[in-house]
């Protein structure tokens, strides 16, 4: 289910729809998500295969988060499931003051917080938003990527180090790559059929995250 707004750029979407589907939904209208489009490449960084809810609840990076951000500054509102029960947080506009940003910490949670439903995330005018960013080594037919991002200043040599790369961004320092990266010393990798690792800098924080949403353990 796809609601588009153009003319306040803002769009209503399921969590399971398709990134490409709700893409193709708003180029009929001239708008989109500011994501790289740039033929295989673009499709690479874009999340594809993906779904909107696995775009949110992972916040993968992409070459234009510099330019535009990336699903923390789109998402204005959000549909969860909350003890069994549907609860909403955030208004469907840019600029609210409608309570807490709790939504926000739906952002890069990875299920931990529980189901999305369906979210409302600002779109823009697709002229506006450029078409190449980054560098492609090679095509992406379709097999297992595995994403690593980190610090700035680690980049370069887990650029170095990696093995099968597709594509690197080091604006976002993130590379694509179909050889799993070596763990960085600050950073995440997130790979095929849900494989992750993350550092350990701040070890309480999903704990601190679960006491304050779900003080009764209800969630996942």
């Amino acid at each position: 289910h796809i609601q588009i707004d153009a003319v306040d750029q803002i769009v209503t979407v399921d969590a399971g729809v398709p990134i490409a589907a709700l893409q193709e939904a708003l180029a009929g209208e001239g708008q989109c998500l500011p994501l790289p489009c740039c033929g295989e490449y673009g499709r690479l960084l874009s999340g594809f295969p993906g779904t909107i809810g696995g775009l949110v609840a992972s916040n993968l990076p992409h070459g234009l988060t510099a330019q535009h951000g990336g699903p923390r500054e789109w998402l204005l509102q959000a549909e969860v499931l909350f003890h069994g029960q549907k609860a909403v947080s955030g208004a469907k506009v840019v600029k609210s003051v409608a309570g807490y940003d709790v939504h926000k910490a739906y952002v890069g949670s990875r299920g931990l917080l529980g189901p999305i439903l369906r979210v409302t995330l600002r779109t823009w005018p697709i002229r506006s938003v450029q078409t190449t960013v980054g560098e492609q080594l090679r095509v992406w037919n379709g097999e297992d990527v595995w994403i690593l991002r980190t610090l700035p200043s680690m980049f370069e040599k887990a650029l170095k180090q990696a093995h099968d790369l597709y594509a690197f961004d080091r604006l976002s320092c993130t590379l694509w790559a179909g050889a799993r990266p070596q763990n960085p010393a600050e950073g995440w990798i997130v790979g095929p059929r849900g494989e992750s690792w993350r550092d350990n800098l701040n070890p309480g924080l999903e704990q601190r995250l679960k006491r304050v949403f779900d003080p009764e353990g209800r969630w996942v």
